[in-house]
């Protein structure tokens, strides 16, 4: 197999944590600027170079007291 093949195959996966504590809540706007800027940079790398080779999961730790749901995530994506 080459390069390209191996990487479809076993993709590079991507986790994002996120502080979504109530504290973190005025630094929201950019942190949305940065996330659009982290999936570009990611959509990029797969255009020109490794198509297929990055998933990416977003994790959001929310409060301690939040229970069950004090972590939240996604599925891990592979078309973003």
């Amino acid at each position: 197999l080459n390069e390209t093949a191996v990487l479809k195959e076993n993709p590079t996966k991507i986790i994002i944590g996120i502080d979504g504590t109530n504290s973190m809540q005025k630094t929201f706007d950019e942190l949305i600027k940065q996330l659009k800027l982290i999936m570009t940079r990611i959509k990029d790398l797969q255009k020109n170079n490794m198509n297929g080779s990055f998933m990416v999961q977003i994790v959001v730790y929310r409060n301690y007291n939040s229970g069950e749901k004090a972590f939240l995530a996604s599925e891990f994506q592979k078309d973003l």
